[in-house]
């Protein structure tokens, strides 16, 4: 137990394991797997720029580090990241997220529709997978 805390205070464990130091729209894996597939985004467009430092960070990379490195060593330190309480007209990070997410899904449309289309054409049954030793 640390020097100075109260004895009847309890072990940030199973707080930390519940992902309540989370802000509540990065609770759900789910959600922090669409909020760092749009930060994605963001680094791509850094990343047109000369000499990136975000050069080859992939969206995986930073969520795993992000949250379970540095959110939770902050955590179990004792702080955690919340909304700002100024009063300024901030954008909306569920409208940032769900307008990345429609992106995701309208290009893996195209190209899904693109292979159907391309299998159709050539009468075959089967779809070609990139990489795949198999096809």
């Amino acid at each position: 137990m640390n020097r100075g805390v109260e004895p009847s205070l309890r072990e940030p464990g199973e707080w930390l394991r519940s992902g309540n130091h989370l802000p509540e729209f990065m609770r759900d894996f789910h959600d922090q797997k669409e909020l760092f597939k749009a930060l994605q985004e963001v680094v791509e467009r850094r990343n047109e720029k000369p000499n990136s430092y975000t050069e080859g960070l992939t969206w995986i990379a930073a969520h795993v580090y992000t949250v379970d490195v540095f959110l939770w060593v902050l955590a179990k330190h004792g702080y955690t990241l919340q909304r700002s309480r100024q009063r300024l007209r901030f954008a909306d990070i569920t409208e940032f997220v769900g307008a990345s997410t429609e992106r995701w899904r309208a290009n893996a449309a195209e190209v899904l529709g693109l292979a159907f289309q391309k299998a159709r054409k050539d009468g075959s049954s089967q779809i070609d997978r990139p990489g795949d030793p198999n096809a």
